[in-house]
């Protein structure tokens, strides 16, 4: 029994880490929101993603934001806000009893919008779903709240930043890569391990990072694998992605370990498989430059990066 509740634990966390990365959106970018009163800048904001959260707080506007989803730990006293339900179930209850002025909603939940219209409260749908839907986010957020010179600022630091990533990378070979996104940690067995799709905002990062993915069927932009699908893809490098490995309580060795199942991948064999465990990994937001960074190092270690 204790084994099942474990593996369900791990399994729902690799849907929710596949869920956070999706990168294409059944909802257009524009699509069911309410404007925003012109007369002043919300003082009282709700964030219903981790990646909103950061980027409101990267705006300097954190004393503003009096709600957030579960699986926000960043920056540290986000994670000190009243939490209104778990990423992708909202408590709308627990919305309207913080009397927001603005409610930013992700794209992957607009659906919700739904009922905060009814409810009359004013949203705005934002879409993370790409580098460049991130950056836009940050204009858009910038002048919703007030602060369009602090939203031009950050998107310069962060151009910045991912700029002189990719001109450190060019002309450099392009290994193949498989980026885990989960699986279940409990077996000493790779058969069910979520990869990241050609769609999937890690395959973006993996492009910008100087490889290429070992995945390119489109469709959904998360599929399970088998350790036979793995080694029929035979990828050069493989980054394992696990956000909250801390707070699950995984050995990063017995993690990396696991991999040896499979000796005749090539990156097994020549020891290229990465953990990446920081939580700006899965969180698509104004922390992208750092997600980008570690994907280009473990891609490209010669680089210097």
């Amino acid at each position: 029994m204790r084994h099942a509740v474990i593996l369900a634990s791990v399994v729902a966390v690799a849907v929710v880490i596949a869920l956070l990365m999706i990168t294409r959106s059944a909802h257009a970018p524009g699509e069911k929101r309410t404007p925003v009163p012109a007369e002043a800048p919300p003082a009282r904001i709700v964030c219903l993603s981790p990646g909103i959260t950061e980027t409101v707080f990267a705006l300097g506007l954190g004393d503003r934001v009096v709600g957030v989803t579960s699986h926000t730990f960043f920056p540290p006293e986000a994670a000190r806000i009243a939490q209104v339900g778990d990423w992708l179930a909202t408590n709308c209850e627990a919305v309207v009893a913080l009397r927001p002025d603005l409610v930013l909603v992700s794209s992957m939940e607009a659906s919700v919008a739904e009922q905060f219209k009814t409810l009359g409260l004013h949203y705005l749908v934002v879409k993370q779903d790409s580098v460049g839907d991130i950056l836009n986010s940050i204009t858009e957020l910038g002048s919703v709240c007030g602060v369009p010179e602090a939203a031009q600022t950050l998107i310069a630091s962060i151009n910045e930043r991912l700029q002189r990533i990719e001109k450190t990378l060019e002309g450099r070979s392009r290994p193949r890569v498989l980026v885990c996104a989960g699986r279940d940690y409990t077996s000493s067995k790779l058969d069910q391990v979520y990869i990241a799709g050609r769609d999937s905002f890690y395959s973006e990062l993996v492009r910008m990072g100087g490889g290429e993915n070992a995945f390119q069927n489109g469709g959904f932009p998360f599929p399970t694998v088998s350790g036979e699908g793995i080694m029929q893809l035979n990828p050069e490098v493989i980054l394992e992605i696990v956000p909250e490995r801390e707070q699950q309580g995984l050995d990063r060795a017995t993690l990396l370990n696991a991999w040896k199942a499979l000796p005749d991948v090539a990156a097994v064999k020549n020891g290229r498989v990465y953990l990446l465990d920081g939580d700006y990994i899965s969180i698509p937001g104004p922390r992208v430059a750092e997600a980008l960074e570690a994907i280009a190092r473990a891609l490209h270690p010669e680089a210097g990066l």
